[in-house]
């Protein structure tokens, strides 16, 4: 069950690719974070976009979240509960 101080639902866009071990690892992370908290995300593969290629190959995984958070590699489970939360971890 959700925290109801959890209760906002985020929107999360994760840039990532096939083959892409990194993108694993933060797609881990979300789909942990997801657990607790009330996220809808949208993965895109930068490859099925020339321009989202062109502005992403260099540091997928990229992580933003509600439209103004951005995060790239590498994504930390700490980043992003900071965000979530407000808190930042000691």
């Amino acid at each position: 069950m959700k925290r109801a101080a959890r209760g906002r639902r985020h929107a999360v866009t994760f840039f990532s690719k096939p083959a892409c071990p990194l993108c694993d690892e933060a797609r881990d992370v979300l789909q942990e974070l997801g657990r607790d908290f009330s996220m809808e995300i949208d993965e895109i593969n930068i490859l099925s976009d020339l321009a989202i290629y062109e502005e992403y190959k260099h540091t997928i995984p990229v992580v933003v979240l509600d439209g103004s958070f951005t995060i790239s590699a590498p994504i930390r489970k700490e980043d992003i509960l900071e965000y979530l939360t407000g808190v930042r971890p000691l």
